[in-house]
């Protein structure tokens, strides 16, 4: 089995890479070529950047009902799709299927933060008074993803 992962995703459409560059994806079980994934370089990166700050104030903007409806639903899809995530896991890794808990904590996480956005507040102290500690969402952050072991459902 072998596929052309030839796009990414940025800003809800699938684009080619800028440099047009693939790596081979081989599977450490039966060193056979699973799949050629297309390389990345700053001009994607700084793409994908500026879409999601485009989207931040949008985002920034939803209510907590309606940022929890997009979390479950998240953790949704990911138990829709465990399966598959846990054979291309397998396939990618040689990791047993039987030991894939990657979904399973992405599930819990996202079900979690679903909850976490009405325990998000500010506060203020009597060691402070007049002052007022606000939390804020921080904003977009770019990250190279280096290992295979890092629970990428997560990340």
């Amino acid at each position: 089995m072998s596929s052309r992962l030839k796009d990414l995703f940025i800003n809800g459409k699938l684009v080619p890479s800028s440099n047009e560059k693939f790596f081979e994806l081989t599977s450490p079980y039966t060193n056979e070529k699973v799949a050629e994934i297309c390389e990345t370089n700053g001009v994607d990166v700084d793409a994908a950047v500026a879409a999601a700050r485009a989207a931040f104030p949008a985002w920034r903007d939803v209510s907590p009902t309606d940022r929890g409806v997009f979390l479950r639903k998240m953790a949704s899809l990911i138990q829709d799709h465990g399966e598959e995530f846990a054979h291309l896991e397998a396939l990618s890794t040689g990791k047993p299927v039987s030991r894939y808990i990657d979904s399973s904590i992405a599930i819990e996480t996202f079900n979690y933060l679903a909850e976490a956005v009405w325990t998000v507040q500010g506060s203020s102290s009597r060691n402070t008074p007049g002052h007022r500690t606000v939390k804020e969402p921080y904003g977009v952050v770019a990250a190279k993803l280096i290992s295979k072991t890092e629970f990428p459902p997560v990340l």
